[in-house]
C-alpha cells in the first residue's frame, strides 16, 4: 500500500500539474488561498501582464493547466472567464486533506512556505504522526501538505493507514 500511495501522488503530480491543454481531457479544482487580498489574474504567465479580473481567498476554480508556475484557470463565473494565476495561491482539492501521514525515511523538513527553498521550521522524525490540513502547490508543480508547523513536501510522507 505504501509503494501505491507514492505512486499515486507520483502520477497525480505529472498528470495533474504537468500536462498540456491538449492532453487534458478533466481539469482539476483549487480553491484560492491568500492572506485575505484578492488574487490578480492575468492575461498572460507572467506578473507584468495585464490584470483582466480577481479572485477572492476562497474561490473555486478549475485549473486548466500549469506553466512555469502559473496556472491557466477558469472561474467558476456565467462567462466562464479564463487567465492566470500564480499557482502557489491554489490549494489542491483532494481527499488527502485531514488525513494523518508518517515521515517515509528519516526525518523530513517542515518550511515555511510550500517551496524547497523556504526557511525549515522544524523536523518531523521518522515515525512522527502529523496530520495534513491544505494541499498545496509550488511553482514547479510539486505537491505539498500543510501542518500545524509548516509545510511538508508531500512525496516524503506515507499515510498512516498504509503503515505494515
Amino acid at each position: 500500500m505504501k509503494k501505491a500511495f507514492i505512486l499515486l501522488t507520483v502520477l497525480l503530480a505529472s498528470t495533474v500539474f504537468f500536462y498540456s491543454p491538449a492532453l487534458a481531457e478533466e481539469t482539476i479544482t483549487a480553491t484560492v488561498v491568500t492572506r485575505g487580498d484578492d488574487l490578480n489574474v492575468r492575461d498572460n504567465p507572467s506578473k507584468r501582464a495585464v490584470i483582466i479580473g480577481r479572485c477572492t481567498p476562497g474561490e473555486e476554480v478549475e485549473i486548466i493547466y500549469i506553466q512555469d508556475g502559473w496556472a491557466h484557470i477558469r472561474a467558476f463565473t456565467e462567462s466562464g472567464d479564463r487567465g492566470w494565476v500564480s499557482a502557489e495561491y491554489l490549494s489542491v482539492s483532494t481527499e488527502l486533506n485531514g488525513l494523518y501521514f508518517n515521515a517515509t525515511n528519516g526525518r523530513v523538513r517542515i518550511r515555511q512556505k510550500p517551496s524547497e527553498s523556504a526557511k525549515t521550521s522544524a523536523w518531523l522524525p521518522k515515525g512522527k504522526e502529523t496530520q495534513v490540513n491544505q494541499i498545496s502547490l509550488d511553482v514547479n508543480g510539486n505537491l505539498w501538505g500543510r501542518t500545524s508547523k509548516g509545510w511538508i513536501l508531500m512525496e516524503c510522507l506515507v499515510r498512516k493507514e498504509d503503515i505494515s
